[in-house]
């Protein structure tokens, strides 16, 4: 998966450093949740 124009592998190691472990699984879980209701939209919308 490609990353968003203007976001390199050095921010997100910077961004890394800054988060805790459970701040980051936190994040992890908001951006999966977006995910798949946007891919769920999108499968609804297609029936």
């Amino acid at each position: 998966m490609p990353l968003n124009p203007g976001v390199t592998f050095a921010i997100l190691v910077a961004i890394m450093h800054q988060l805790s472990d459970t701040q980051a699984a936190d994040l992890l879980q908001k951006a999966r949740l977006q995910l798949f209701t946007t891919i769920d939209g999108r499968t609804q919308n297609a029936s």
